[in-house]
């Protein structure tokens, strides 16, 4: 799985923690919906119009870590880009 967030949603993720009057010690910086690889090249070559990638054999079954931004979201933080899909959307 990747856990992704957007360049701008980075940096004022940041800058919310810092005028923060009593923030944690950490934060962890990703989108709201933490997808395998397989699935965002799916929905981006549906986007662009491009032939869906194959599947390879063997290619192994997605792993990973998926990752919460739950304590940003409750530090009062909004995301402008909270998923993969508006992200990149606004780049198409």
């Amino acid at each position: 799985y990747g856990n992704r967030i957007h360049r701008d949603g980075a940096a004022r993720s940041l800058r919310h923690l810092l005028f923060h009057p009593t923030p944690r010690d950490v934060y962890l910086g990703v989108d709201h919906e933490p997808v395998d690889r397989c699935t965002l090249y799916r929905w981006l070559a549906e986007r662009l119009d491009a032939p869906e990638p194959e599947r390879e054999d063997g290619e192994p079954t997605p792993t990973g870590k998926r990752c919460s931004n739950r304590l940003l979201l409750e530090s009062g933080y909004a995301f402008h880009y909270p998923t993969f899909r508006e992200g990149y959307g606004a780049l198409i």
